[in-house]
C-alpha cells in the first residue's frame, strides 16, 4: 500500500489523483495497515478451486475435467484450477473449455456462462 502511494504521487500521474480513499491518508503504520487491510480486503474477485481439478483423492474433476464418481458430467469454469493464477480467470477458463472439446467434441462450442444451457 505504501507502493502504491509512492506510484500515485509520482509526476505523471498524480494530477489525476483526487485523493486516496481506501486506507486513506490518515493511515500510517503496520498496525493501522493491517486493520484497513482486514477490514476491506475481499479474496472473491476470481474464486477458483471448488470443483479442483488433478490426478489425486482430494480432486473433484480428474485431467480430462470428468467430475469424478459422476459419469457424463464434466465442469469447464474457473472451479477447476487448483489455485488462482496470476492474472484474470478469463483466459485459462476458455483454454479449459478447448481442452474438454478436444477430450468429447459433445461438449458444447459455446458454452453459456449464465446459467440455462449451451
Amino acid at each position: 500500500m505504501r507502493l502504491a502511494r509512492k506510484i500515485t504521487e509520482q509526476p505523471g500521474l498524480a494530477p489525476y489523483v483526487a485523493e486516496e480513499l481506501v486506507p486513506g491518508r490518515q493511515v500510517e503504520s503496520d498496525a493501522e495497515f493491517e486493520a484497513s487491510i482486514r477490514r476491506n480486503g475481499v479474496s472473491n474477485l476470481h474464486p477458483v478451486g471448488t470443483c479442483r481439478m488433478g490426478a489425486d483423492p482430494a480432486a473433484v474433476c480428474d485431467p480430462r475435467l470428468k467430475v469424478n464418481g459422476i459419469a457424463g458430467l464434466r465442469v469447464v469454469d474457473a472451479s477447476v484450477m487448483p489455485s488462482v493464477p496470476a492474472g484474470n480467470t478469463n483466459a485459462p477458463t476458455m483454454h479449459d473449455r478447448r481442452k474438454s472439446r478436444r477430450h468429447d467434441p459433445q461438449t458444447p462450442a459455446r458454452l453459456n456462462t449464465r446459467g440455462g444451457g449451451a
